[in-house]
């Protein structure tokens, strides 16, 4: 991809998956009085489909194991889960048929509302790195993007996001077993 249609792409992404996410400082939320954890048995993954001229397709994905309560807000409980545990993988772009870039492993967990219709969600701590990681083949490092971008991925840093194009049918939520800690 030439460098310029390559940030034209990023620009647009970054616009579209960063820019419109809603962020969670976790600093601002308490910590959960009860030692509470769900289980997550296998694997959880979905693909979400990006419009646009590159229209990226990514699988977004909770690893098995277990998620113990590390905030709430008056609507729910976060989880946090296995070191590493969200991932995200590019399965296909595109913009000239190349391939954009590698994914990401992510610190994360679930979101469990406390309303029981409502569907559990898949959060994540953005990482510094992230829409170059995503979206830029093999760059770790990147060179900076210009002021704009630099200042979206710096301003989300360290904060929870939902995965973007999560499902609402209830499979998240059906697939987490809930315990408590009587301590």
């Amino acid at each position: 991809m030439k460098p310029i249609k390559r940030l034209l792409a990023l620009i647009a992404l970054a616009g579209a998956g960063v820019g419109c996410a809603t962020t969670v400082n976790s600093e601002t939320l308490e910590v959960p009085v009860k030692k509470t954890s769900v289980t997550l048995r296998a694997p959880f993954s979905y693909v979400g489909q990006y419009g646009g001229s590159c229209k990226p397709r990514i699988e977004y994905s909770l690893a098995s194991g277990e998620y113990v309560a590390e905030r709430q807000d008056a609507d729910g409980i976060f989880y946090l889960g296995p070191a590493n545990g969200v991932t995200s993988k590019l399965l296909s772009v595109s913009c000239n048929g190349g391939n954009m870039g590698r994914g990401l492993q992510m610190n994360g967990g679930i979101y469990v509302p406390n309303n029981p219709a409502q569907d559990a969600k898949g959060y994540f701590y953005e990482p510094s790195n992230a829409l170059y990681d995503v979206f830029l083949t093999g760059v770790t490092s990147p060179p900076r993007a210009g002021l704009i971008i630099d200042t979206i991925i710096e301003a989300n840093h360290g904060k929870i996001q939902f995965l973007p194009l999560q499902p609402s049918d209830g499979t998240l939520r059906g697939s987490v077993i809930f315990s408590v800690d009587a301590n």
